[in-house]
C-alpha cells in the first residue's frame, strides 16, 4: 500500500479530502497543513525532504481564470521539482477554491439545508465565492466547515466525487499513487 502525503490549507480541508479519498483503498494518506500558495510550496518541499514522496499539494486558486490557476500550479510544481521528480509530486489547484465542489454538485447542500437556503442565486454565488457562500449556508445551522465535512455521509461524498473538479483531483491522486507504486515495485525488484 502506498502512503501518499497530502498538503492542504488547513484542518477542514484535510477532513473533506480524507472523506473524498476514502474509496481509494490502495493508498493511505498523511495530511500536512500550510497557509497560502508560497507557504504550501515551502511546506511541500519540507515534507518531500523529510518524508519523501509521493506528495499531492492541494491549493485554492483564488482566481476565476483557469490560465492563472495553471500558472500557479506550474510555479508550485517548479518549486517542488527542485528536490523531487514529477513522478513523486503533483499540485492540484481548485478554481476558485476547494469549497466550489459543493456548488458544482449542489444536490448535497439542497438536500441538507433545503431549497429555500440553497437557491439558484446562492449556487451561482458559490461558484465565485465558494468559501464565503458555504459559511453563509452553514451559519444558521450552527455548523463549522469542519463539523459539516465530518458529517458528510458516504452517499454525499460519492455525489461530490462526481463533480468536475473533485473527479479531476481524485484522478490526479490515483495517477500519483500508481506512479509511486510502480517506483516502489522497481526499487524492491531483485537485480
Amino acid at each position: 500500500m502506498v502512503r501518499l502525503n497530502v498538503l492542504v490549507k488547513g484542518d477542514p480541508d484535510a477532513t473533506l479530502l480524507e472523506g473524498l479519498f476514502s474509496t481509494l483503498t490502495d493508498c493511505s494518506f498523511q495530511f500536512y497543513m500550510g497557509e497560502g500558495t508560497a507557504s504550501l510550496a515551502a511546506v511541500g518541499r519540507s515534507v518531500l525532504f523529510r518524508e519523501g514522496g509521493p506528495l499531492m499539494v492541494v491549493i485554492d486558486g483564488e482566481t476565476f481564470s483557469p490560465r492563472k490557476a495553471a500558472k500557479e500550479r506550474e510555479v508550485a510544481l517548479g518549486m517542488l521539482h527542485l528536490i523531487s521528480t514529477a513522478a513523486h509530486c503533483d499540485v492540484f489547484v481548485f478554481v476558485p477554491g476547494l469549497e466550489v465542489i459543493f456548488f458544482e454538485t449542489p444536490g448535497v447542500l439542497i438536500r441538507r439545508f433545503g431549497a429555500d437556503a440553497v437557491t439558484e442565486s446562492v449556487i451561482e454565488r458559490g461558484h465565485y465565492l465558494p468559501e464565503d457562500t458555504l459559511a453563509r449556508i452553514l451559519s444558521p445551522a450552527g455548523l463549522s466547515k469542519e463539523d459539516f465535512f465530518q458529517s458528510l455521509t458516504s452517499e454525499e461524498l460519492e455525489e461530490l466525487r462526481k463533480g468536475p473538479q473533485a473527479s479531476k483531483l481524485i484522478a490526479a491522486v490515483e495517477k500519483l499513487a500508481a506512479a509511486a507504486a510502480r517506483a516502489e515495485r522497481v526499487a524492491l525488484a531483485p537485480s
